[in-house]
């Protein structure tokens, strides 16, 4: 009775283990991209991009009947949803080319913290704030190269 009794710990224990210790490396990165919240962005992304072309679609359909029209949309619409397992398949050899497994697992850990979960939450928006922080540097820069550039131009010319 003893030896069944441990036999079905031992049983239940290898059945509960088991998933966590057949994760490839692949699995955790998939569930780290899932975790970080990069699906829900990649997803984002591929929604705004929809929105992007179907606009190009309509203006180059412009003389098709309504009804092409919107099948058209109603197919991109889908290739983009269906897209976004292939996509993110194709940035795990991405991660595992640039990481380790042990390095994913560090990140598994942190992500699944309170702050790993306030980072993950918070990527996209300060992403978006420093992108436009980085616009008005640009245009600063660029309008500072021109000037620069126009000065040193007229000191070649020779006087009018």
């Amino acid at each position: 009775m003893l030896l069944r009794a441990i036999t079905i710990v031992a049983l239940a224990w290898i059945s509960w283990a088991t998933p966590a210790l057949a994760d490839t490396k692949s699995d955790k990165i998939r569930a780290l991209i899932r975790e970080t919240g990069t699906e829900a962005a990649i997803r984002d992304s591929m929604t705004q991009m929809t929105g992007n072309i179907i606009p190009m679609i309509r203006q180059s359909l412009k003389d098709a009947p309504p009804a092409l029209v919107a099948m058209v949309e109603e197919e991109l619409n889908a290739g983009f949803r269906n897209a976004i397992g292939d996509f993110i398949a194709s940035t795990i050899p991405l991660y595992s080319d640039t990481f380790s497994e042990g390095e994913i697992d560090d990140m598994r850990t942190f992500y699944g913290t309170p702050t790993g979960q306030k980072m993950a939450a918070q990527q996209g928006p300060l992403l978006q704030r420093s992108m436009s922080a980085g616009a008005v540097i640009g245009r600063r820069v660029a309008q500072e190269a021109m000037e620069k550039a126009m000065q040193r131009y007229q000191a070649t010319q020779p006087p009018k």
